[in-house]
């Protein structure tokens, strides 16, 4: 996946620079302009998808230093722990 958003990236970049490349030394306007065009939608739908996707895949695992247990118990009669990830703002429960 990051091997074709690298590629799309060169293609995105390689068509604003041959639409700038055009556009100076005064071939077709309107092909260039839409070369650019084409160009900025695959730079931007390459950001975006980039965004979109997680940041890891499958099973992740994580490294605490320091884990705390409530001494009040839930609803069920269970004590929870909560494990803060400060990297990734992700909160992990476990109420066994």
């Amino acid at each position: 996946m990051y091997l074709l958003l690298v590629a799309l990236y060169a293609i995105g970049i390689g068509a604003l620079g041959c639409a700038i490349f055009m556009f100076f030394v005064r071939m077709e306007k309107k092909k260039a302009l839409i070369l650019a065009l084409i160009g900025l939608l695959i730079i931007v739908g390459t950001m975006v998808s980039n965004m979109l996707r997680p940041s890891y895949e499958k099973e992740s695992s994580i490294l605490v230093e320091e884990t705390a247990v409530t001494n009040e118990k839930n609803s069920d009669g269970l004590y929870v722990c909560k494990v803060n990830d400060p990297y990734t703002m992700f909160q992990y429960f476990d109420e066994s």
